[in-house]
């Protein structure tokens, strides 16, 4: 399990470098914002993680250090011992060894399922990355679509516009031929009244 403590630890640090080296070019505040969000918070779940696998790797190597130092000392009692104990103190010391054993193995158990669980959180953090990114993915897809959208709309919209200005400037001029004309012919009645 140690090697493979390690070997995640060697990937968390690995992730770290990508995250720190991933480049995202961002359309728009929002998604530079978004990015930003995203990856602060892969990057806090890596430290985390390896904190978490750092402190399982030190309670695997005291453990260890404690087994072998009672190892050594059951080795050093049995060298010090007569040779002449009784079965029963052999006996007594055979349960004592056993229940030690037995402790040891539901250590181990338990750091085991400790590990494991770590390893499934980490699986859980990439998974949570994949599923940032097609997110971001499905925003970016969407804010194309309404771009698109937009420009047929401005298009619609400026085409409207004209045409409403070449409405007013036609009705302008005739409005401005419709008075020259009558103004004209109150010219023509006043000059030929006149006379």
């Amino acid at each position: 399990f140690q090697e493979k403590i390690e070997t995640t630890q060697i990937l968390i640090e690995d992730l770290k470098k990508n995250l720190s080296n991933f480049i995202f070019e961002a359309k728009n505040e929002q998604e530079e914002l978004n990015t930003e969000n995203i990856k602060e918070m892969i990057r806090n779940r890596l430290y985390k993680n390896a904190i978490l696998l750092s402190k399982y790797l030190n309670r695997i190597e005291e453990q260890k250090k404690n087994e072998k130092l009672r190892r050594n000392r059951f080795s050093a009692e049995q060298e010090n011992r007569n040779v002449t104990e009784t079965s029963e103190a052999n006996n007594q010391l055979q349960t004592e060894l056993l229940i030690e054993e037995n402790e040891i193995q539901n250590l181990r158990e338990r750091v085991r399922e400790n590990i494991a669980l770590q390893i499934n959180e980490l699986g859980q953090v990439v998974s949570d990355i994949s599923l940032h990114v097609s997110m971001q993915g499905e925003n970016l897809k969407r804010i194309d679509d309404l771009m698109g959208d937009s420009r047929g709309f401005v298009q619609k919209s400026t085409h409207e516009i004209n045409k409403t200005w070449n409405m007013i400037r036609n009705r302008r001029n005739t409005f401005i031929k419709f008075f020259g004309f009558w103004i004209f012919l109150a010219f023509v009645f006043w000059i030929l009244k006149k006379m």
